[in-house]
Parts: C-alpha cells; structure tokens; sequence
C-alpha cells in the first residue's frame, strides 16, 4: 500500500469514528490512527506525535484533531482534499 493509499484509508476511518470520538473525548483533542485503526486520543498534537513515533517507528501513521468543522484533515493528512461526509 502507497503513503497516500495509507493516509485516505486511515482518514475514512477517522471519519466513520468521528462522532463516537467527539462525544467520548470532546473537541480539541488528537486522534492517533494507524494501519486503519483509531490507536488513542491525545490532549495535544505533540503527545500524539510521540506516541505516533514510539508506536510505529517509521511506519506511517496519522494525526486528525477533533473539531467542530468537518473538513479538518491535520498536518499529516495535509495531502488529502475532502472532508467527512
């Protein structure tokens, strides 16, 4: 599988768990995703950042931010052009 194939696949998961994750933990924190699976949320961007790292070593993984606009993808997911819908 490509980076980018990666990327979207995770960010559909993302999407699909979205508003189960905004009711558990809220706005404003980082959901953590690799290999197509929510892995946890985090208060902020630099925590999930490092567990990404400490988790998946080199291997992809990405970051969303649960917010109330739909359509934020994060800084690692800079690449993809839609929203959840």
């Amino acid at each position: 599988m490509t980076r980018d194939q990666e990327i979207l696949n995770n960010y559909k998961v993302f999407c699909e768990n979205l508003d189960t994750l905004k009711a558990q933990h809220g706005f404003g924190k980082f959901a953590l995703l690799q290999k197509q699976k929510v892995i946890d949320v985090f208060d902020t961007e630099n925590d999930a950042f490092k567990a990404g790292r400490a988790l998946a070593g080199k291997t992809i993984f990405s970051i969303q931010e649960l917010t109330k606009a739909k359509n934020h993808l994060g800084i690692f997911s800079a690449r993809i052009h839609s929203s959840c819908q």
